[in-house]
């Protein structure tokens, strides 16, 4: 569950006037109760547990919907764009989404001018009813129909399911938007395995994958997730994370993954114009920020190392006094300040909006210490840098 946001602070968006109502838990989960109920039976209760907004173009938000008695929670995915444009989202949706017999697959909030899909119907992810159901391609893949259980879902992006042959878990099943994004994240993933083969670190092994059908399968590797500790144990698996992350940047770099370019001048430049426009207040502060970023970006930052590309505590599982690393969708090449940077700034902003994240802003001194030895750390320089961009 995320925590509560107050839309309040943000400047009025003109292609979604009704964006503050659906960031409104208490407005939304109301309607979606009166709307979606059909078939469900009473007592619905909603809890937002993923949002995505972008300025000016699209708001998606996601619900679970519990109902007393149930087994498992019913996901409704909720999307605005342009004004205007929810009728006919409504109607292609309609044609597209399958019967199902609880919930409507689709509907549409009018006064809201939104749609909502019911999991596992998708706007965008097709076949994604057969995949969670570990048949259809993925059971092909895995040369048997499976038992699965719902690991992830990123409405419009990406699903992941545990495969389970009886109880003994087989790994995880990831299914990609397009083929393109598939293949991408199946290159890296085995770029990294073989990278990885014969050294300490924890990668888990690609065991099957199909680019046509956008899915990746990998092993299920041992622990919990760094994200779940608290206290003492928290700080000592972040520091085992530190480890982990130079040993990754320790290994051969792989030939075929992309660049990291998301410090790129070009980017650093839309980020401060998109936040300038849904925050105003802060334009001057930010509009300072970013000059000082283009003026004093680094100009020696080190040989391109194997990065993660999305270093976070989720993506790492604490077991056995170890860390290993998991959802290497995102990894590329890059000076190494890049995935410690984005680590330090996840605490950072974790802290300020008081979000949740193991240790705070302790946890970046453990993490740093662990980095270290088994690498030398950036400049300062390079880490304040990084950081704040």
């Amino acid at each position: 569950m995320i925590p509560a946001f107050d839309s309040a602070s943000l400047a009025p968006d003109p292609v979604l006037p009704f964006r503050d109502r659906l960031l409104d838990d208490a407005w939304t989960s109301a309607t979606l109760s009166l709307a979606a109920a059909q078939g469900a039976g009473d007592g619905l209760r909603f809890r937002r547990i993923r949002s995505k907004y972008q300025y000016g173009s699209s708001l998606r938000v996601l619900y679970a919907a519990t109902s007393p008695g149930a087994s498992a929670p019913i996901l409704l995915s909720l999307r605005a764009g342009p004004s205007g444009g929810g009728a006919a989202a409504y109607e292609t949706a309609l044609r597209r989404a399958e019967a199902r017999p609880t919930l409507k697959p689709a509907g549409w909030l009018v006064k809201a001018d939104a749609v909502y899909w019911r999991f596992p119907c998708d706007r965008k992810l097709a076949g994604l009813d057969r995949f969670v159901e570990g048949t259809g391609p993925l059971a092909e893949l895995l040369g048997a129909r499976c038992r699965t259980s719902l690991a992830a879902y990123a409405p419009e992006r990406s699903a992941t399911v545990q495969c389970m042959d009886g109880v003994r878990p087989l790994g995880f099943a990831k299914m990609m938007l397009d083929p393109e994004t598939a293949e991408r994240c199946i290159v890296a993933a085995r770029l990294c395995e073989q990278a990885a083969a014969g050294s300490g670190l924890r990668l888990p092994r690609v065991l099957a994958a199909d680019g046509q059908h956008r899915i990746l399968v990998v092993e299920r590797l041992p622990g919990r997730t760094v994200s779940e500790l608290r206290g003492a144990p928290a700080l000592a698996a972040v520091g085992a994370l530190g480890e982990a992350l130079a040993e990754l940047h320790g290994l051969a770099l792989p030939s075929g993954i992309p660049g990291f370019d998301r410090t790129a001048c070009p980017q650093l430049r839309h980020a401060a114009s998109v936040i300038a426009g849904v925050r105003p207040d802060v334009a001057g502060p930010v509009g300072r920020l970013l000059d000082r970023l283009l003026d004093e970006k680094p100009d020696e930052e080190g040989a391109e190392v194997c990065l993660h590309g999305d270093v976070h505590p989720k993506n790492a599982l604490w077991g056995d006094g170890h860390v290993g690393l998991i959802d290497l969708d995102q990894a590329a090449r890059g000076p190494a300040v890049c995935d410690l940077a984005s680590f330090i700034a996840a605490s950072v902003a974790a802290s300020c909006a008081s979000w949740p994240f193991p240790g705070g802003r302790d946890a970046v001194s453990p993490f740093l210490a662990g980095y270290a030895k088994r690498r030398p750390l950036p400049s300062l320089a390079s880490l304040r840098w990084h950081t704040a961009a």
